[in-house]
């Protein structure tokens, strides 16, 4: 898989390269990282800049020309081999040009092919790319992308359509944005997967991610089959040969001392949000999206769902009591009424994350505590995340009673223990008291 050869730079929003020690920048400004046009018509300005400041010539030697639409063809029907053998002559070509400039005797390979031979190339190279009257990738992409687009917030979050989009740039760079929608054959989707392997093991990319890309181009591949874009499907979409496995990680979770350490320097506010992803296994929209209601100030207890998993029905409603810490701060800076118990000091939502449109839909996230929280890990020199609180309460559950972990997650039940559990709707008082004397927390009221 090929590496992006520009930078997106975030507060212009535009694309940048540094190049012997100076930045410049290319394309117009307010794209979105996942603008494949964007970044294409950049890249060409690049190119273009590149010549003037190296002082190099515009036109590429024929040679050079004939060998890469040869790579493209070997490429795009899995003669990696040939493929490959013409990209080492690319390289020596282009060492070699310089030497001819000054009157040197071109070698063999860099004499160009005949008339005849290097146009039979070049019908080859343009039956792969789309015609007038055929979706090109590029095409084919955006309108599944429209599609999702129009999922959110009811099937799928901003964030999820985010990582689709940027799920498939690797996608559209490998098999070409303006290729044909029915040049994607079996040889290119196992080329496809080689590439992510070889990405993966040269650690440009993590297995989860590879892995992610790939369900994401299986994904798309099936949508267009569905919608009948395409005819069929490449024969080894589904094979299990073409995987990509994942190691299971290692389990991260904060120690006590770092637990208490965060509490300890936070301010009441932020300190209360921690305590509810400690106390009931909330994430930052979990925190935002509690609402009065399902707050009881005097029991002392949240029952809700959890906002992810919100409208699936087999998912729990749980009941959390919370402890002596957490039912104090709650009570002193929780709103009665209103769509949020807890805002931020503009009285604004704590976490947002909606497409933002301005002539392109983009991401737009807010997450005022995991800014808070990050702000103050880094001054007590601790790099884990901010959902490790979720995680930890979780892990100590676990080894407590496994199932009950399912249930203070709010997960839907899988084995028969998370079933018993979840119809209870409860998280057992007993064993949430326990929870809180692990982080030196009471739960004393009746």
């Amino acid at each position: 898989m090929r590496n992006f050869k520009l930078t997106y730079d975030k507060k212009g929003k535009r694309w940048k390269k540094k190049h012997k020690g100076k930045q410049y920048y290319f394309g117009q400004r307010g794209v979105v990282k996942t603008d494949l046009k964007s970044y294409e018509a950049a890249l060409l300005e690049w190119h273009e800049k590149r010549v003037e400041l190296d002082g190099l010539k515009t036109e590429e030697h024929p040679s050079i020309q004939q060998r890469q639409e040869k790579i493209d063809w070997w490429m795009s029907t899995g003669m990696n081999g040939d493929a490959k053998i013409a990209q080492q002559q690319i390289e020596m070509l282009k060492g070699e040009i310089a030497e001819l400039k000054e009157g040197g005797q071109p070698i063999s390979y860099m004499i160009p092919s005949s008339p005849e031979n290097n146009a039979v190339w070049s019908e080859r190279r343009k039956q792969m790319t789309a015609k007038p009257d055929e979706l090109s990738i590029g095409e084919a992409i955006t309108i599944f992308m429209d599609h999702k687009e129009r999922q959110v917030p009811e099937k799928i979050t901003a964030a999820r359509l985010d990582c689709l989009r940027c799920q498939l740039l690797p996608f559209a760079e490998s098999f070409g944005s303006s290729m044909s929608i029915h040049s994607i054959d079996s040889l290119g989707f196992r080329k496809y997967h080689d590439e992510l392997i070889d990405s993966m093991k040269s650690k440009r990319i993590s297995e989860s991610y590879a892995s992610d890309i790939l369900a994401t181009a299986r994904q798309v591949m099936q949508w267009w089959y569905e919608q009948e874009m395409i005819d069929q499907l490449p024969r080894n979409l589904r094979s299990r040969d073409l995987t990509i496995s994942v190691s299971p990680k290692k389990i991260e979770v904060f120690t006590d001392a770092e637990v208490k350490m965060i509490l300890d320097g936070a301010s009441d506010a932020n300190r209360l949000h921690y305590l509810l992803m400690l106390n009931c296994g909330m994430t930052q929209k979990d925190v935002s999206d509690l609402k009065p209601e399902e707050i009881d100030f005097e029991a002392g207890t949240i029952t809700r769902k959890r906002s992810k998993t919100k409208d699936v029905e087999s998912v729990p409603v749980v009941c959390y009591r919370l402890w002596d810490e957490t039912h104090r701060l709650l009570k002193a800076h929780a709103h009665r009424t209103g769509n949020h118990a807890l805002t931020n000091a503009r009285g604004g939502a704590l976490y947002i994350s909606t497409l933002k449109t301005t002539g392109e839909s983009r991401l737009h996230r807010v997450d005022n505590i995991s800014t808070a929280y990050f702000r103050l890990a880094r001054k007590l020199n601790i790099t884990k995340g901010v959902k490790l609180f979720r995680k930890t309460s979780a892990t100590k559950i676990k080894s407590l009673n496994k199932g009950l972990d399912t249930l203070f997650l709010g997960h839907s039940p899988r084995s028969v223990a998370d079933k018993s559990y979840s119809q209870q709707n409860r998280f057992p008082d007993d064993d949430m008291a326990w929870l809180g004397t692990e982080y030196g927390f009471k739960t004393e009221r009746p």
